[in-house]
């Protein structure tokens, strides 16, 4: 099947969401609502041999889940700063 360009397709979703950088430390691990998630990310980290010291993170907020198959995320940097 052929896209055609400009036309909108089920298979093509674009979702867009504002990303927020972890804080480091304590305060990257904890999730509002979510009461064991600073306990689970460290558990996991330090099973996958990482240290949580040095663990850096994003997190984003989407208004409802889609299903997808395949999922692809593309990041814009804004460029350095000092």
């Amino acid at each position: 099947m052929t896209l055609e360009p400009g036309k909108p397709h089920h298979r093509q979703v674009n979702l867009t969401c504002r990303i927020e950088q972890l804080p480091s430390g304590a305060q990257a691990f904890e999730l509002p609502g979510v009461a064991d998630q600073q306990a689970t990310t460290l558990h996991v980290l330090a099973r996958a041999g990482y240290s949580a010291a040095g663990f850096r993170g994003w997190r984003c907020l989407m208004s409802h889940p889609v299903p997808l198959i395949e999922m692809q995320i593309a990041f814009r940097f804004a460029g350095a700063q000092s």
